[in-house]
């Protein structure tokens, strides 16, 4: 998920500075998920062709998120910014159509046969996630952050729905 410059706005709408209001607890919360994701790959970071299974796949950090009381106080005081922000759980209650749909609006074909054949040789969804958005950059569009994080949890979303077995390294600590 995309987060705040040091000295923008926070996104929890306290109207602090990020750096003053959740940067640390944000930080802590990525450091912890970082640990838990070692622990679970056996103490080895896994092997992947995504840069990011070196560190916590955004999956995790979105799951993180989604749980925190940073979000549940920005449902609280802001839930018209709250509304606007993908989670794995928003994703999780569409119906497969609809994420189909969604991802047709920036190009990429999310049926069955497509994923699958994007996911062989991968571990991760979210490594599909940076092939969709390399064609989308290819194209010359820019994602909001809003779309960013939809079509990378969409590909995570499918990732479950289409290849139950083997489960995404992404998704693995739900």
């Amino acid at each position: 998920m995309a987060t705040a410059g040091r000295n923008a706005p926070c996104p929890c709408g306290s109207g602090k500075k990020y750096k003053k209001c959740c940067l640390e607890k944000d930080e802590n919360a990525a450091r912890v998920a970082r640990e838990e994701a070692k622990e679970m790959a056996g103490g080895e970071p896994p092997l992947d062709d995504d840069p990011w299974s070196l560190h916590c796949q955004p999956y995790v950090l979105a799951k993180i998120f989604e749980k925190s009381e940073v979000f549940a106080q920005m449902r609280r005081t802001n839930p018209q910014k709250a509304s606007l922000l993908w989670t794995p759980g928003r994703v999780a209650v569409l119906d497969t159509t609809a994420i189909v749909e969604g991802l047709t609006r920036f190009g990429i074909d999310g049926r069955p046969e497509n994923v699958r054949a994007l996911a062989a040789g991968r571990t991760s969804a979210w490594s599909i996630a940076r092939v969709w958005y390399a064609k989308i950059e290819a194209r010359n569009v820019r994602l909001s952050r809003y779309d960013e994080d939809f079509v990378g949890l969409a590909a995570c979303e499918l990732w479950k729905r289409y290849l139950p077995d083997p489960p995404s390294l992404g998704a693995a600590a739900e």
